[in-house]
C-alpha cells in the first residue's frame, strides 16, 4: 500500500488533532510500511448517495418479517438458511465444506476435532445462540465480550487457524501487524489495518458508535443516516480495524446479521450475494477504507439486501412447497409417523432412524417404518448402503440449499430428482 493510495485526510501522520491517520510499523521489516488508524464511523449522510437505491433497500427492510411474527415453519426455514449463510461466509475465507456435511447430524461426527465441517457448524450455532439476546437487548449486545465469543466459536474449530481464538491482535503480541493482499510481501499489500497498539482503542470507537442510542433514535426518526448506512459503515470500520489476526471477515459478517436482529428484523443472509460479487465487494470496501468514499459500499449493501431478500423468499417458497408436495406424493395416513416426519425433514434433511425416533418420541420400529415409507415415496434417499447406522437425505432440500446464488429453485429440485433416481438404480 502506497501512502498516495489513501485519501489526503488519511495521509496525515498519527497522532494528530483529527484523531486518525497513518503510522509506520515499529519492527525493522515494517519500518517503511504505513498502517492506517481509521476514521471513526461518520455521523452525517455520505455524498453521492443514490436515493433510488437506498429506497429499494428500505422497501425490502419494510417487507421483511419481524422476528416476533415468525411461525414455526418460518423458523425451520430460517434455520436452514442460517446454515447456508455459515457455509457461504466461511467459503469466502478459504474454509471449504459442503451443505451435506454441515447438515450431517452432530452425533455422526467428532465435535471436538478441528475441521471445516465443525467450524462452519459452530459458526451457525453462534449466530443462532445470539439471536434472542440481540432481539431483546438491542444494540447493547455489541461488546468486546461478544466479539471474543463469536471468534472463539468460529475459529477454535477451523483447521487453518493456528492462533488462540478470542484474542485481539495486541493481546497476541505488540508486533502483531496485519496486511491485506500482497501475499507474503508487505510492500505490495493492498491495505494495512490498524497497528496493534491502537486496535482496542479503535474497536471501542466502533462499538460505541454501534451502541449510540441517541444516534440510533435520530436515525429512526430520519434525522441521521438510516439503518442501511449504519450497517455498511459499521462493517467497513470493523474490517478496517481488523482486530483479530484471522477470522475478521466471518466475525464482521456475523455482526451484520446480529445488527439486523437488533432492529427486530428476521435476518437477511447476504454472504451468498457477497461471494457471488466478491470483486465488487472488496473494491467498494477499499474505497470506504482508503478513500473515505462510503457511497459505493452502501450501494453494494443495498443491492445485497434486495437480491438476498428475493433469494430468501424464493428459497422459502420452494421449501414450503416441498412439504406440501411431499404430503400429496404418497398420501400418508393421517396421524402416521411418516406424515409427522415431514416438518422434521426441513429442519434436519440428513438424518438416521435413531434421530427420527428421538425427534418424534416414537419406537425404533415405528421410525424405521416411517423412513421406509419416505424412501418409497422418493422423499428420502438412503445414502450409506449399510445395514446399520444408515443415513438418509432429503435430496431436494439439500439441492435447494447447495444451488448457486440466484439460480431458479426449480432447477435444483429437478437435479435432486435425477440424483435420487441415479442412486436408487446404481446401488
Amino acid at each position: 500500500m502506497k501512502l498516495t493510495d489513501l485519501s489526503p485526510q488519511l495521509q496525515l501522520p498519527y497522532p494528530n488533532e483529527q484523531g486518525f491517520g497513518v503510522e509506520k510499523g515499529k519492527t525493522p521489516e515494517l519500518k517503511n510500511i504505513w498502517f492506517v488508524i481509521p476514521r471513526p464511523p461518520a455521523k452525517e449522510n455520505p455524498q453521492k448517495l443514490s436515493s433510488a437505491i437506498l429506497r429499494k433497500a428500505n422497501d425490502v427492510l419494510n417487507a421483511i418479517q419481524r422476528l416476533d411474527s415468525l411461525t414455526g415453519l418460518d423458523q425451520l426455514v430460517l434455520g436452514l438458511l442460517l446454515r447456508r449463510e455459515a457455509l457461504q461466509s466461511s467459503r469466502m475465507e478459504g474454509t471449504f465444506s459442503t451443505i451435506d456435511q454441515v447438515l450431517t447430524p452432530a452425533s455422526s461426527i467428532e465435535k471436538k476435532q478441528k475441521s471445516a465441517q465443525n467450524s462452519i457448524s459452530a459458526y451457525a450455532h453462534v449466530l443462532e445462540s445470539f439471536f434472542v439476546k440481540a432481539s431483546t437487548k438491542g444494540v447493547q449486545i455489541f461488546s468486546e465480550d461478544l466479539l471474543r465469543k463469536v471468534h472463539i466459536e468460529v475459529m477454535s474449530k477451523d483447521p487453518n487457524f493456528r492462533g488462540k481464538a478470542g484474542l485481539f491482535r495486541d493481546e497476541v503480541g505488540k508486533n502483531n501487524y496485519a496486511t491485506i493482499g500482497g501475499l507474503s510481501r508487505p510492500e505490495s499489500s493492498i491495505y494495512n489495518p490498524t497497528p496493534p497498539k491502537y486496535v482496542q482503542r479503535c474497536l471501542k470507537q466502533n462499538l460505541d458508535w454501534m451502541k449510540d442510542e441517541e444516534g440510533l433514535e435520530l436515525s429512526r426518526a430520519g434525522m441521521a443516516p438510516g439503518f442501511v448506512v449504519r450497517l455498511a459503515r459499521g462493517h467497513s470500520h470493523f474490517e478496517a480495524v481488523h482486530p483479530f489476526s484471522d477470522g475478521n471477515g466471518r466475525v464482521g459478517r456475523t455482526i451484520m446479521v446480529l445488527h439486523m436482529v437488533t432492529e427486530g428484523f428476521a435476518p437477511l443472509y447476504i454472504s451468498g450475494f457477497i461471494e457471488a460479487h466478491k470483486k465488487e465487494y472488496y473494491q467498494s470496501l477499499q474505497l470506504a477504507q482508503m478513500k473515505l468514499q462510503d457511497a459505493p459500499l452502501i450501494h453494494f449493501i443495498c443491492e445485497a439486501l434486495v437480491e438476498s431478500f428475493h433469494e430468501s423468499e424464493n428459497t422459502k417458497k420452494a421449501l414450503i412447497g416441498l412439504q406440501l408436495q411431499w404430503a400429496k406424493r404418497a398420501d400418508f395416513r393421517k396421524g402416521s409417523a411418516a406424515l409427522y416426519s415431514l416438518p422434521v425433514l426441513l429442519e434436519t434433511p440428513i438424518l438416521s432412524v435413531r434421530l427420527l425416533q428421538d425427534r418424534l418420541k416414537i419406537s425404533q420400529p415405528a421410525a424405521k417404518r416411517a423412513i421406509d415409507q419416505l424412501c418409497a415415496a422418493k422423499i428420502l434417499n438412503e445414502r450409506t448402503g449399510f445395514d446399520r447406522n444408515r443415513i438418509f437425505a432429503a435430496e431436494e432440500v439439500i439441492e435447494l440449499l447447495a444451488r448457486p446464488f440466484g439460480e431458479n429453485p426449480d432447477h435444483a429440485i429437478e437435479r435432486a430428482a435425477k440424483v435420487t433416481h441415479f442412486k436408487k438404480n446404481s446401488g
